[in-house]
């Protein structure tokens, strides 16, 4: 008996074979007599089982069942897909998990890796040549343009086995929104699996009522609040209780969060830089919404559009100070978590915490919760709270109103399968799997927050259900529509090492060891140096449509 699916601690990916002998070449046949009658395309049999997915078309065996050749697979994750703590992932992993077990010739090897070294470690092992089969996590433009994965449009032409779709393509709900290639190229080097419909934010921010209660915020009346300085005069009450009001950890696993308010705070301030950064470059893959490419961004620091000595930068770093009065002790230190999901939090001693859609599993699944809670999304910045409010909304991310939007990491194969046919066309069989139309309703069904028809009401979506609408409100309201995070924030990922090098020279002036003027200065000089780095290696590799770095790069 095969066995069960394997993970693995360190990073490696899976990629499935697949090969078939060809038929001995047939003797013409003899001229018809009458046009003949076209012949039909074979209707492929899709056969569901009793645990509702798709049972795999076995790969690599003969008419007697036995295999022809035997085949590995490793599939670096973005986290551990079979922690039934975080939802979103644990559907795909069951899918993962099933494909794995309906093909007796062929071991899938899940290689977990925690989901804030993922990125990093993927590109490293890409730089080294040493991949896994299959990466899912998020990626970098850098992979495309030095052609470490494959491309897949010839794969989306055609049919998927396992859908009635004429083609691959088909079967992405909304895939000119959802599958869009890279704008470079106008290529596909990813698969998105697991598309939800229905419009919601990922992310915002959960509460322990009992805690609020206690300290005198009137839930019912002033939750969610609607400004930020609601939001600090809530944190202010809490504190004076001795509980921790807000848990944000700007190192570990989830040290990535801090990135998130970025992007909601400096594109409240600098609407005018977006609007100046989307305006200066990169026509061809500009939107309605006006959101900012790599490119973009690149060219706003070298241009000098976007300046981390502006004053709104340096209001951004003053509002994180101040916020910081009421996190956790330690915040620059690695949190205890589950899943991902801060442990002091689910045991009702933290008042707040960062949420996204695949952490509510983990707060509903967790023992013994001994409180009551709900989400909101973060207030928008007010005059009160800062001279340099612009009136502009809270923005968040999937706020462009999307009938269909996932936070499920992309799924890439390494360049280097190409050269082995079979382990190819196995991984692209297992695409073909997890995103089928039918693999897509049992996902669905293994989701708190449900997939719903576009443009679905509150009440139709939880059935009246008025206390689950409650806890997840957050992620409904704001409505996410014509509101889309715009990036301007991005351009710090352009500091040489990085977004966790913005986040380390804060911590440094967070805790009192630079000035503010400092942090300004060291964050400006680090983003023109890596700026021009990236540049220097778009002109380098001749990725078209950078060719005006030149101007930049002596």
């Amino acid at each position: 008996m095969k066995p069960r699916l394997v993970l693995f601690s360190v990073l490696v990916i899976a990629t499935l074979l697949f090969g078939a002998c060809m038929p001995a070449p047939l003797a013409p046949p003899a001229a018809p007599t009458a046009a003949p009658e076209p012949t039909k395309a074979p209707v492929a049999r899709i056969e569901v089982g009793a645990d509702k997915m798709i049972v795999p078309q076995k790969l690599f065996v003969d008419a007697s069942g036995a295999c022809t050749k035997k085949v590995k697979l490793t599939m670096m994750t973005h986290g551990d897909y079979l922690d039934k703590n975080v939802d979103e992932r644990y559907g795909l992993g069951l899918l993962l998990k099933r494909w794995d077990e309906g093909q007796p010739c062929v071991e899938l090897e899940l290689v977990p890796v925690p989901p804030g070294d993922a990125p990093g470690f993927a590109e490293s092992q890409f730089i080294a040549g040493t991949p896994s089969d299959i990466v899912s996590t998020w990626s970098k433009e850098s992979w495309y343009d030095n052609k470490w994965v494959i491309q897949f449009d010839d794969y989306f032409a055609k049919k998927n086995p396992y859908s009635a779709n004429a083609t691959w393509y088909e079967d992405f709900p909304y895939p000119d929104l959802t599958m869009k290639p890279y704008a470079v190229d106008n290529h596909w080097y990813w698969v998105r699996c697991c598309i939800r419909t229905g419009a919601t934010g990922p992310d915002g921010i959960v509460y322990n009522a009992n805690i609020l209660k206690a300290a005198g915020v009137d839930v019912a009346k002033q939750m969610p609040p609607k400004t930020m300085t609601e939001f600090m005069d809530i944190l202010k009450k809490v504190k004076a209780t001795g509980k921790i009001p807000f848990w944000l950890s700007l190192a570990g696993d989830t040290r990535w969060e801090i990135d998130w308010y970025g992007r909601f705070i400096l594109d409240q301030l600098m609407p005018d830089v977006a609007a100046q950064m989307d305006k200066a470059v990169d026509e061809v893959s500009d939107n309605k919404w006006g959101t900012l490419s790599e490119m973009e961004w690149t060219h706003g620091v070298l241009a000098g559009l976007f300046k981390a000595t502006d004053p709104r930068v340096g209001e951004y770093f003053r509002i994180m100070k101040e916020w910081s009065q009421y996190w956790e002790p330690g915040y620059a230190s690695p949190a205890e978590l589950v899943a991902e999901v801060a442990s002091e939090f689910l045991k009702g001693n933290v008042a707040m915490t960062t949420v996204g859609r695949w952490r509510i599993s983990t707060i509903q699944n967790y023992p013994n919760l001994g409180f009551d809670w709900g989400t909101f999304f973060m207030p928008p910045i007010d005059k009160a709270f800062s001279q340099y409010a612009t009136g502009e909304p809270i923005r968040r991310h999937g706020g462009a109103g999307e009938p269909a939007s996932t936070v499920i990491v992309p799924l890439f194969i390494a360049k280097q399968v190409e050269k082995d046919a079979d382990k190819l066309a196995a991984g692209v069989n297992l695409f073909q799997y997890v995103t089928a139309p039918k693999s897509l309703d049992f996902y669905c069904s293994q989701l708190i927050i449900p997939c719903f028809k576009p443009g679905a009401s509150l009440d139709e979506i939880f059935k009246g259900d008025q206390a689950r609408q409650q806890r997840l409100l957050g992620f409904f309201q704001p409505a996410p529509v014509d509101i889309p995070v715009i990036g301007v924030y991005h351009a710090l990922y352009t500091m040489r090492g990085g977004s966790d090098e913005v986040g380390r020279l804060m911590v440094e002036y967070l805790q009192g060891n630079i000035t503010l003027e400092e942090l300004q200065k060291r964050v400006q000089e680090g983003t023109v140096a890596g700026a021009t780095d990236s540049c220097k290696d778009k002109l380098a590799k001749k990725v078209a449509g950078w060719e005006w770095c030149s101007k930049y790069v002596k």
